[in-house]
């Protein structure tokens, strides 16, 4: 990484893991290499091993939201047509919430308005 040579890091560590699967550092380089050569669905999931098993550490946190805000972004860059699908299964509303609500989990101009008041 340090002689910006993106792919070799991501090389070494991906040998690093093989290795030894339990070598959290092979992750947290890897997902560096992924973020690097613009991966990042790869870096994301490299960076939420690391950060799920050492949840202080800051820098794998900083890495993480970074690798998630490029992901994002790449994704409604490439894809400014494609059709937005959500479900509400995730998504916990509290009974005492007394806005609108999707019917169908679909998101209509109504739906839209309702939210906007």
């Amino acid at each position: 990484m340090k002689t910006e040579q993106p792919g070799f890091a991501l090389n070494d560590a991906k040998k690093a893991i093989s290795v030894n699967p339990n070598y959290i550092k092979g992750y947290y380089r890897r997902g560096a290499a992924h973020l690097l050569l613009c991966k990042y669905p790869k870096a994301v999931k490299d960076f939420e091993l690391v950060v799920k098993l050492f949840p202080k550490d800051q820098d794998a946190k900083n890495k993480l939201k970074q690798a998630r805000e490029f992901a994002m972004s790449e994704a409604i860059r490439k894809d400014d047509d494609a059709e937005v699908v959500l479900s509400s299964d995730d998504i916990n509303v509290p009974e005492s919430y007394t806005g609108p609500r999707l019917d169908d989990d679909k998101i209509s101009f109504e739906f839209i308005d309702k939210l906007s008041e």
